[in-house]
């Protein structure tokens, strides 16, 4: 039987991360959708498989001054101390040049507000599991693109082949 954490996994007395305000989705927009697959380093005594690899969704809202890409991110996170994964809900965020180029994107399709304002809605009403050494955040996210599915977000075929190409995404071989 599937147990969930209470309160998404969020610690009692402890403040979310903090998104970029200053860069709001709005309507009218037309997005990218898509699911990243954040590929692991391997490392001399460290030998990841694609299921030790972190899933999230995301589209792109903007640019900072610096260059670094700003997106809508939807994933599970582990915090600091924490024996578990918690779901905070969607979040803005800039995306730093090691994990841009240590990321493989997957197109989900073209999305308007009204998608992503669902898409949104379903993440941040998505339990987490409590741990049980197999749950992970791909676990998460597969719940939430087959709600997508459900409710006519996206179609059943274009998550389904999303999907298998996540799972084939290989870590990054150890380089000496």
């Amino acid at each position: 039987m599937v147990e969930y954490l209470p309160n998404f996994g969020r610690p009692e007395g402890v403040l979310g991360p903090v998104g970029l305000w200053s860069y709001v989705d709005r309507d009218g927009r037309i997005l990218d959708l898509n699911l990243n697959v954040v590929r692991c380093r391997a490392l001399r005594t460290y030998h990841p498989s694609p299921r030790d690899q972190h899933w999230s969704l995301s589209w792109h809202l903007g640019t900072t001054e610096d260059g670094d890409p700003v997106h809508r991110r939807i994933h599970i996170t582990r915090e600091p101390g924490a024996d578990h994964l918690t779901n905070w809900g969607p979040i803005t965020v800039t995306v730093d040049s090691v994990t841009v180029a240590e990321t493989h994107v997957i197109p989900l399709g073209r999305t308007d507000f009204k998608q992503r304002t669902m898409i949104e809605a379903i993440a941040s009403r998505t339990p987490v599991c409590k741990p049980d050494g197999e749950w992970n955040c791909q676990n998460w996210l597969e719940t939430v693109l087959d709600e997508m599915v459900e409710k006519g977000v996206l179609p059943g075929d274009v998550v389904q082949a999303a999907l298998l190409q996540a799972r084939l995404v290989q870590p990054i071989p150890f380089q000496p």
